[in-house]
């Protein structure tokens, strides 16, 4: 609320607990309103729906947790293509019978391309909203 009398303004977000046990998430705004002195008069304020936006986020938040679990457990090999025929390559099968440093290079290699996946799919489903 110190922020209400410093800037004019302040806002947060939480949730109401309503009788039937939901609840209902809002976004509260205040402005301050000051005289032609400049001292405080009153202040104005509205309350706003935010349940669809929380549920949303909720939900894209699960979307890319459980991305993220597929593309790190995925024993075979992942591709993500875009519209233009590009293509990054993902995590590769079963260990090869290279040595030593060729397989760590493996390793590497597809760890930089899961987490190519991974940007190009949020990527992708960011554009999507």
């Amino acid at each position: 609320m110190s922020g209400l009398f410093a800037e004019g303004r302040h806002a947060c977000e939480y949730r109401f607990r309503r009788k039937d046990g939901t609840y209902c998430w809002v976004n509260d705004e205040q402005t301050l309103v000051r005289d032609a002195a400049g001292e405080p008069l009153e202040v104005v304020g509205s309350w706003s729906d935010i349940g669809l936006r929380k549920a949303a986020e909720a939900a894209e938040a699960h979307a890319r947790e459980r991305l993220n679990g597929l593309l790190e457990s995925a024993p075979s090999v992942i591709y993500s293509f875009k519209a233009h025929g590009d293509f990054a390559r993902g995590r590769s099968a079963a260990p090869s019978s290279r040595s030593t440093s060729a397989s760590a290079s493996t390793r590497a290699s597809s760890r930089s391309a899961i987490s190519a996946a991974k940007t190009a799919w949020i990527t992708r489903s960011s554009d999507v909203r």
